[in-house]
């Protein structure tokens, strides 16, 4: 489960932990997603799809998020 480890009005910092069990496969990238801000399904990505800070990182456990909604 993530936790938010950083918050200023401008951004929030989430950490996580890889799952204890990736099915057998190995974990190459991360998608971080995030609902509309009313409690509406989490179904918008937080940053792009080909984004650096996200993909091609299976280490990552940090991310710092800026990208909040317009209705919060």
């Amino acid at each position: 489960m993530p936790t938010i480890s950083e918050q200023t009005s401008s951004y929030i910092t989430i950490n996580w932990l890889p799952p204890s069990d990736s099915g057998a496969c190995r974990i190459v990238s991360y998608a971080v997603y995030r609902d509309d801000g009313l409690g509406g399904p989490i179904n918008t990505e937080v940053n792009q799809v080909t984004d650096p800070l996200v993909r091609n990182l299976p280490s990552l456990n940090s991310l710092r998020v800026t990208n909040f909604p317009e209705n919060s």
